[in-house]
């Protein structure tokens, strides 16, 4: 749906105009998957997938809430807000739940959404919708907030609100996104850089593989419960960091003799997932493709194995980009357990790329394989 058909539904829907349009992106990360929790390095980029919402003060004790792709409605009272059945609520609500414990006095408002990024697709649509609310709720209500706040507010409203203990990557990416570049974000210290994406006739290939996540009722939580717990028995050995971040392999070799198996392919993984973080920036300056292709596929095969959030159907499609030519390298993007896969490939060959992992991917799930036109767009902002 575009700003113009929303624009005449929110008419349609509440008898007057709307005063203030937003709009977010969702977001691809190139390398960089569960670092963001742990103070590590992340390399997102926001796309030209977004969410965007029409809003107008109603005058109301009441938040009145459409999500016109799912055509579902919701009304609560200001003064009960708490989370709904409907999940989607959830992460509009949260953000005005956020808000109040900033202390910001938000009353009753109209709200007609639309949002084109797939859903449980590891793009984010979540930190979208919530980024493209914070965003239209600051002008609509004169808030003054500054970008990181926002950043913090959608996720508050992601850990609290709807119960998802996530990190901030994706909001980060929404709220900061710029066309054509990616950000490289330090975590721990917040600063950011612009990352320039060259890869000399490639281009990124997104496949989205249709089995869906939810980061309340996957293992997401869980993987984030054994990065504390690894910290806790480092810090027990004599380990002096703070968190993951600040740990090396010789550490977990030093220091790691009580923990589990589990525990420590799980610690060893976000460290060599942040290594990989600044291998990339260096290749993609130099023009690397094939090793770019090659982080890639040890990113994968680290969620797959020692993380464990991979599926079988993401697995396929990182084996079948092996044994193509045109194809460096694939891997799982997002929190996991499904979404989808991030592949650089021979501009020359996209196409027949396509065509050859949709053949293989439906001979062995009997489910058509999506390829997404992804392009590296603009962060969130207000459209009128």
């Amino acid at each position: 749906m575009t700003q113009s058909q929303l624009k005449d539904q929110f008419f349609l829907q509440f008898n007057r105009p709307a005063t203030v349009y937003s709009a977010a992106p969702g977001r691809i990360n190139l390398i960089g998957e569960h670092t963001d929790y742990n103070d590590g390095f992340v390399l997102p980029a926001s796309i030209n997938f977004q969410a965007i919402v029409a809003l107008r003060q109603n005058g109301l004790k009441q938040f009145r809430l459409i999500a016109n792709d799912l055509e579902e409605k919701v009304e609560i009272e200001c003064e009960a807000l708490v989370p709904h059945e409907k999940q989607w609520a959830n992460y509009l609500l949260g953000v005005v739940d956020e808000l109040r414990k900033r202390g910001h006095e938000i009353s009753g408002f109209d709200c007609s959404m639309t949002c084109d990024v797939p859903q449980g697709a590891g793009l984010s649509s979540s930190a979208a919708i919530e980024s493209a609310l914070v965003v239209g709720l600051n002008k609509l209500f004169s808030l003054n907030l500054e970008k990181w706040e926002m950043v913090r507010i959608g996720q508050g409203a992601e850990n609290g609100f709807v119960g998802a203990n996530t990190g901030m990557l994706d909001q980060f990416a929404s709220i900061f996104g710029m066309p054509d570049t990616a950000l490289f974000l330090d975590c721990k210290s917040l600063e950011v850089s612009l990352q320039p994406v060259s890869l000399p006739n490639h281009e990124l290939v997104v496949l989205n593989t249709g089995v869906k996540h939810n980061h309340v009722t996957s293992g997401y939580s869980d993987r984030r419960t054994t990065c504390e717990l690894a910290v806790k028995q480092l810090q027990a050995s004599g380990w002096q960091g703070e968190n993951l971040r600040d740990a090396s392999l010789d550490d977990l070799s030093s220091f790691g003799e009580s923990l589990n198996q589990k525990t420590r392919a799980r610690a060893r993984f976000i460290i060599e997932e942040n290594a990989r973080v600044l291998k990339v920036l260096k290749q993609l300056d130099q023009g690397d493709v094939t090793g770019f292709g090659e982080s890639l596929l040890a990113g994968h095969w680290g969620l797959s194995k020692d993380y464990e959030v991979s599926c079988p159907e993401s697995d396929a499609i990182v084996r079948f980009s092996e044994t193509h030519d045109a194809c460096k390298g694939a891997r799982q993007m997002g929190g996991g357990f499904g979404g989808c896969v991030l592949c650089v490939v021979q501009s020359s060959a996209i196409f027949e790329f396509i065509d050859a992992a949709q053949q293989m991917y439906f001979d062995l799930f009997a489910i058509t394989l999506e390829p997404l036109k992804i392009k590296i767009g603009p962060g969130a902002r207000i459209l009128s």
